[in-house]
């Protein structure tokens, strides 16, 4: 993963969300000649993924405000959740060891994961943060105000949702549509989990573009109303949609097929995804694109932009699987 930008293991987090605005890229034009002949679409990409080498993605966006939260409330200590490849919770440990906060994670699999850590959890442990393992029934609760209540005032910490869920966080994503505004692209894409970056750049985005964010999980309209959720009671860009058809199978789920347009992808454009999001986002996107073209010529769009969120930390994990998959071929 490209890095541009330094660290700022002195700093405030207040001193530093500022000076991002500035580092976001321009999007880049991808070459499809070889990888969609049939495609007679501009397609950019916003590398969201090279601003930072730890914090890059929309991670950024959706940590730093709660860090300037934690900073305000005289609050040395975060605390949030995720899976042993979770992204949050490597960018969340990360951001501890940067800033000089407590981490801790509350990771879903259970103690046997204690033996078996994950690349993710490898990192988020030598970043010092403090993994806790809990079962699937537990870690279903991080959704209830009282136990995340209980947590704050065990470990004295401030409590982030998983994937940093809130409207809290809108504002710095805002400032994502804002910045995309500016190239008046037909369409924008992205990749869901919580639905918070969808609905951030919802607030920010200007124009005509439709927003299509798509789904990861097999969720049967999860995404959709976290995303109305959110946007409750705050103005928005009116065109946005959540796709659910390009998960593959669900959270994490891949297969020959995925794994195949990762392998084209990535030798014609040199540009690398990952399997659990920007993959998946790109492939429904290249579907979408086809049956519009097919079934709405005249509503094809002529400049697409397509968001790079990052995540590749979390493809070490899938490689041995990938690998696999390939190997079925042969």
């Amino acid at each position: 993963m490209t890095t541009s930008n330094p660290s700022f293991p002195n700093s405030k987090p207040s001193q530093c969300s500022a000076a991002l605005e500035p580092r976001l890229p321009e999007p880049q034009r991808l070459d499809l000649a070889k990888f969609a002949p049939d495609i007679n679409t501009q397609l950019d990409l916003l590398r969201l993924d090279s601003i930072d080498s730890l914090l890059g993605g929309n991670k950024w966006f959706k940590l730093m405000p709660w860090l300037e939260q934690a900073q305000q409330e005289n609050t040395d200590c975060l605390l949030s959740f995720g899976g042993p490849h979770s992204n949050h919770i490597h960018a969340l440990a990360a951001a501890g060891a940067r800033y000089s906060f407590r981490t801790i994670g509350y990771v879903r699999g259970g103690p046997w994961l204690e033996q078996r850590l994950s690349p993710t959890l490898q990192d988020a442990r030598t970043m010092g943060m403090q993994l806790v393992f809990v079962d699937k029934i537990e870690y279903a609760r991080r959704i209830e105000p009282q136990w995340r209540e209980q947590l704050a005032k065990e470990y004295a910490a401030l409590v982030i949702p998983e994937g940093g869920y809130s409207q809290l966080v809108l504002p710095a994503l805002a400032r994502l549509g804002e910045h995309i505004s500016a190239f008046d692209y037909d369409w924008v894409s992205l990749a869901c989990g919580t639905g918070t970056t969808l609905a951030g750049i919802a607030c920010g985005l200007q124009g005509d573009a439709r927003l299509h964010g798509f789904s990861v999980l097999k969720d049967n309209g999860s995404v959709s109303s976290a995303v109305k959720a959110l946007l409750q009671d705050k103005i928005h860009h009116p065109h946005w949609q959540v796709n659910e058809t390009a998960h593959f199978g669900g959270y994490a789920r891949i297969n020959k097929n995925l794994v195949d347009f990762m392998d084209r992808f990535e030798g014609c454009t040199g540009v690398a995804l990952d399997p659990v999001y920007t993959a998946k986002m790109m492939s429904g996107l290249f579907t979408q694109l086809r049956r519009t073209a097919n079934a709405e010529p005249l509503n094809t769009p002529k400049k697409i932009l397509a968001i790079h969120t990052g995540g590749l930390q979390g493809r070490r994990a899938m490689e041995a699987k990938m690998a696999k998959l390939r190997a079925t071929a042969q």
